[in-house]
């Protein structure tokens, strides 16, 4: 039993029918659906980076349910990526924060290079 599914985006763009079955197909065999998601542990949730192709790997049931946390994960996908690009930059200084988010965004990087640094 896992914690945590976590749940990639079918790059259409990059397939080729050669390689790849129908989408129908593909959600038949691979899709997280309802009854999928009831298999889960009650605690468990389902992740995914975005953006879904409902229907296919996911259905719209479970990217709609509450033990979905997309939405979460490209929020703070954003304000992690902002605070990377800043360190690779040359941000030496904190970074302006406005919110509890950019705030426990700033501490974990912060964390996060402090423990690179000791392991160095």
């Amino acid at each position: 039993k896992s914690d945590a599914v976590m749940m990639l985006r079918v790059q259409r763009e990059r397939m080729h029918d050669a390689f790849f079955p129908t989408e129908r197909e593909y959600a038949r065999r691979y899709g997280l659906n309802a009854d999928r998601m009831a298999r889960m542990p009650d605690h468990a949730i389902v992740m995914h980076p975005g953006p879904m192709n409902r229907g296919m790997e996911i259905t719209a049931e479970v990217a709609d349910s509450r033990r979905c946390t997309a939405v979460e994960q490209v929020t703070n996908g954003v304000s992690i990526r902002m605070a990377v690009l800043y360190l690779l930059l040359g941000g030496a200084e904190p970074a302006l924060t406005t919110g509890a988010a950019e705030t426990a965004t700033a501490t974990a990087t912060a964390e996060a290079t402090n423990r690179t640094e000791e392991n160095a």
